[in-house]
């Protein structure tokens, strides 16, 4: 059963293929798309966890896919990768709305990990959603309950993810 439904958007068809093996041998459905014109229409067909967008491609770039993906999906996770790493891309990604931002080459041990926190955070989001529509509720008898109603109300989405992680992992905050 695949843990997360992923896109990858890159021109370079060899990185598309390259992600799909990688991330469907550990579990993940994996959808690839070699445009950003392409990944938006496939977006409006169906439902993705996490988008994994390379800044450089013709007609429509990156940045203005992230943008695009975050106006109109704001609950997907984008994780920036690229050959041309500057630190003035890094930071407009960021800015942007970009989860992370990996410069290529990377390993699959870097990539799993950022892959993991991305996965974290909008299941994070989706909790945030759900208690604050009233549809979750928190009991308060449990002493890590306030500790995490803390961290979620404060927005520090790595140390949420981090949180998240080690509650499923059994964790407890007493």
């Amino acid at each position: 059963m695949p843990t997360a439904k992923v896109l990858v958007v890159d021109d370079e068809e060899i990185v598309c293929l390259s992600c799909q093996r990688i991330l469907t041998e550990e579990g993940y459905e994996v959808h690839t798309r070699l445009s950003g014109k392409e990944a938006m229409k496939l977006l409006s067909e169906e439902p993705f966890d996490l988008a994994i967008v390379d800044l450089k491609m013709p007609e429509m770039d990156g940045l203005e896919l992230l943008q695009a993906i975050k106006r109109d999906y704001s609950h997907i996770p984008v994780i920036m990768i690229t050959g041309y790493s500057t630190v003035e891309s890094a930071v407009e990604a960021m800015k942007s709305g970009a989860f992370d931002y990996v410069p290529k080459p990377f390993t699959p041990y870097q990539w799993f990990g950022q892959i993991s926190l991305a996965e974290c955070h909008r299941r994070l989001n989706l909790l945030r959603s759900r208690v604050k529509n009233r549809r979750l509720h928190l009991k308060p008898h449990r002493p890590e309950t306030s500790y995490l109603e803390g961290i979620f109300s404060r927005g520090d989405r790595r140390l949420s993810s981090l949180v998240i992680l080690a509650w499923q992992k059994g964790c407890r905050f007493d």
